[in-house]
Formats: C-alpha cells, sequence, structure tokens
C-alpha cells in the first residue's frame, strides 16, 4: 500500500515534490519482509525523458521467521543477528528513458543508476550502500517485431560487524527477473536452526533456503512479435544470471533459461504466459529430473 502526495513545480518549474508513505509485506520462500517507509522526495527534470529522484525515507522494517543462523553463517553470508531495522534512508536514481512505450516497447532505450545508503550508528540499526545500474535497448526489425535486450545488476556494500538486513539483501528470479527459478529463488542459501538441539542430542531441525546474496546480475535478450492493434503477441527469450554472497556474482557460476510466451493485451491491461526451461544452474546443465520446468504468469510491464 502506497499513499503519496505530489506537488508540481515546487520553486521551479521542473522539480517536484512529493511526501510518501507505504506499507510493505513481501513473501519470500520460508519467511516474509514487513517493512514501513516515510518521508520527503523531489524529482527534477533534467532533459526531455532524463529524471533525477531522490526521496530521504525512515524505515522500520522486520523479518519474520528469518533464521535464525549461527555465528559462522552469520559471518559468511554478512546475516543480521537482530529482526528488525530501523534508521534513516536515503534513496536516489537518475533514469534515462527513451522507449517508445513503457509497458511493451518495441524501439529505443533505457540507461538508470539507482543507490541507496543508511549511515547506521547513531542514526540507525545497520548500515549499508546499495548501487544498481540498468540497460534496456530495442531494435525494431519491422513494425510489429522487435529485438530487446536487457541487462542489471545491483550490490550492497558497507555492511559491517551487524551484517545487511533483509531489505536491501538481493534476490533474483521471477516473471519480472531471471524466469530459470522462481520468484526469490536466485540467492545464495544456507541453514536455519529453528530449534536447539535437545539434551540428548538429537539434531536440530534445520532448514536449507534463500538468504540474499551481495550481488545480482540478470539479463534477457528477447525476440518480440508484437502486432499492431492486435490482441496478443508471442515471445521467445534467453535469461541468464548469477547471485553471490559476496561482491562477485558469478562466484558460484552462471545460470541461464530459455523460454517462450504468450502476450494477452484485452482492454489496455497487458497480460504475460511465459514457460522456461533452466538450461544451466551454477554451471551445471539441468535435467527433466532437476525439475528446470517453470510457468510464470504476470500482469504490467515486461521490460
Amino acid at each position: 500500500a502506497l499513499v503519496r502526495y505530489l506537488k508540481p513545480m515546487l520553486g521551479a518549474r521542473l522539480l517536484d515534490f512529493r511526501m510518501t508513505a507505504r506499507l510493505r509485506d513481501e513473501l519470500h520462500p520460508g519467511f516474509h519482509l514487513l517493512e514501513m517507509t516515510t518521508g520527503p522526495g523531489i524529482r527534477s527534470t533534467l532533459a526531455k525523458n532524463l529524471f533525477f529522484d531522490t526521496d530521504l525515507f525512515f524505515r522500520y522494517g522486520l523479518a519474520i521467521d528469518f533464521g535464525p543462523f549461527d555465528d559462522a553463517t552469520r559471518d559468511e553470508f554478512s546475516l543480521p543477528e537482530d529482526d528488525t531495522f530501523v534508521g534513516p534512508e536515503l534513496q536516489s536514481s537518475i533514469v534515462w528513458d527513451e522507449r517508445d512505450n513503457p509497458v511493451e516497447a518495441l524501439e529505443g532505450h533505457l540507461l538508470a543508476l539507482r543507490a541507496t545508503f543508511t549511515p547506521g550508528d547513531p542514526l540507525g540499526t545497520h548500515r549499508y550502500l546499495t548501487l544498481g545500474p540498468e540497460a534496456r535497448g530495442f531494435l525494431p526489425l519491422t513494425d510489429s517485431f522487435s529485438i530487446g535486450v536487457r541487462g542489471e545488476a545491483d550490490w550492497a556494500f558497507l555492511g559491517g560487524d551487524d551484517g545487511v538486513p533483509l531489505g536491501p539483501r538481493l534476490f533474483g528470479g521471477g516473471a519480472y527477473g531471471m524466469r530459470g527459478f522462481g520468484r526469490h529463488r536466485l540467492s545464495p542459501t544456507a541453514l536455519s536452526c529453528p530449534t536447539a538441539p535437545t539434551p540428548g542430542g538429537q539434531q536440530a531441525d534445520c532448514e536449507l533456503g534463500p538468504v540474499g546474496g551481495l550481488s545480482l546480475v540478470q539479463a534477457s535478450l528477447e525476440a518480440r512479435l508484437l502486432p499492431y492493434l492486435k490482441p496478443y503477441g508471442l515471445v521467445g527469450f534467453a535469461d541468464f544470471g548469477g547471485v553471490g554472497a559476496g561482491a562477485n556474482p558469478f562466484d558460484t557460476g552462471v545460470a541461464m533459461a530459455l523460454g517462450a510466451g504468450l502476450r494477452l493485451r484485452i482492454w489496455y491491461l497487458p497480460a504475460a504466459i511465459d514457460a522456461a526451461y533452466r538450461l544451466l544452474r551454477d554451471n551445471e546443465v539441468q535435467k527433466p529430473e532437476d525439475d528446470p520446468f517453470l510457468l510464470f504468469f504476470r500482469v504490467g510491464e515486461s521490460f
């Protein structure tokens, strides 16, 4: 849920002011993240289709059923010891958007750089810096057929001894990411042990699950057939990516998926159905017994 007040042309024709309040409850495999953010921000139009945004938020985050992890696991993956995060966060982005259509582009390009920073003690419980460059390009071959390319990368730095909390940790996969994995499934995994061993020495109840990385790359190549004023379209795609517990997103190898999809454009409501086959996982070729088949449905922008 998001509530936003907008004041266009605050002090200058190309400067807009906003005040934002947002509640987010995001599901992950085995746990979820509850976040509340509020604060002021501005958008400046630097040139045609070139925008600079910055917001200063107060953020409260709560990780529910995330962990617990032992000390060695927290050190290896820079995981936080506490389930809560409180503190200010500065978010900034610069976006140059020259696409012909923001939902189903066939021509143009988009370049973006996004960053967040929170200083930690004494203003908050954790410190981190995230950087996320992104590029998209589209080459039209006919009026209804185009080749689209997207690449995005993200890093989280400056975690320190307190680790990086769940909010800025990096998860890939899903209908809007690398389609060789389910949503939030492209991630380093670690053991969490909700129950301790009994005095008799019985094994603790431990589970292996995604914990998010500190580096992530996702990229896509799409061939798009979107006939003009028709309620349908077709795509073929190849996705690849990687995620790392440190600064190298390909530390454990590369993941790749191939697939095809149907686009439905009914009453200006863009819907997509994509079928994918995960070809590589951490450089290992996937076989049918590895359960590499995925089916995605989404409503909204492709890329």
